[in-house]
């Protein structure tokens, strides 16, 4: 049998809290606390992601693998100067920003840079026809962009290493799930679970990902702070 318990959590760190604060001890925000239950279960319960749970080995810094080619560039000047001259092979990046500022538009703008890469774009937000007809306006032609119409990150991560694409691209973080947690997408644990197995994805299969996330009118990024600390850039 599973057994719950209550935590209160701050709706702007990820604070927790075996008790509700006025004030949160961490980043001084005032009435932030939410109580949510906690599910605990076994060990022999607990969710894996298949091909993601392999444990690392050592490796000495001389051994180590890389290639000459290790960039490419998105052809959007500032852009590119933020990524320190482009995208890194195995990168984690976010791109936040508020609804409607042009976010998905600029990931578009960057496959339509990069012809020659095979992209997977997973669309949680618009269907595949609106996407084709804002990549039609932009002038994306490339034969190797490939749509994923899915919000459960189990089947994306399936797909990602059965595709193995160069880029992946996430639009958006919050209507990512997993269906192992009780919690709805775009909550707290849903983004700290999900953005956590996006960067384990990134790290071991080598593949570039852009993750875009929406921001709060505060100008935070709508979910936990730890999701700003889990990217590259």
């Amino acid at each position: 049998m599973a057994k719950q318990r209550t935590q209160f959590k701050c709706t702007n760190c990820d604070h927790t809290s075996a008790k509700w604060l006025g004030s949160c001890p961490s980043c001084g925000k005032w009435n932030t606390f939410e109580e949510s239950k906690i599910e605990e279960k076994s060990a022999s319960h607990k969710a894996k992601v298949e091909g993601l749970d392999g444990a690392e080995k050592p490796q000495n810094l001389n051994e180590v693998e890389t290639s000459e080619n290790s960039r490419f560039l998105s052809n959007i000047k500032e852009f590119d100067r933020v990524l320190g001259g482009g995208f890194l092979h195995g990168a984690y990046i976010l791109i936040g920003g508020e609804p409607g500022v042009g976010k998905s538009t600029l990931t578009l703008q960057i496959a339509k840079s990069n012809p020659d890469l095979k992209i997977l774009y997973c669309a949680g937000e618009e269907s595949a026809g609106q996407i084709k007809q804002r990549a039609k306006r932009l002038g994306v032609t490339s034969d190797k962009l490939l749509v994923y119409n899915e919000t459960q990150i189990n089947k994306i991560i399936d797909e990602v290493q059965r595709i193995e694409p160069d880029l992946l691209i996430v639009d958006s973080i919050q209507t990512v799930y997993r269906t192992e947690l009780q919690s709805m997408p775009g909550s707290i644990q849903q983004v700290k679970e999900c953005a956590a197995l996006f960067q384990q994805l990134a790290k071991k299969k080598n593949i570039t990902t852009i993750v875009i996330g929406h921001v709060t009118k505060e100008g935070d990024i709508a979910g936990p702070r730890v999701l700003e600390h889990m990217v590259d850039t």
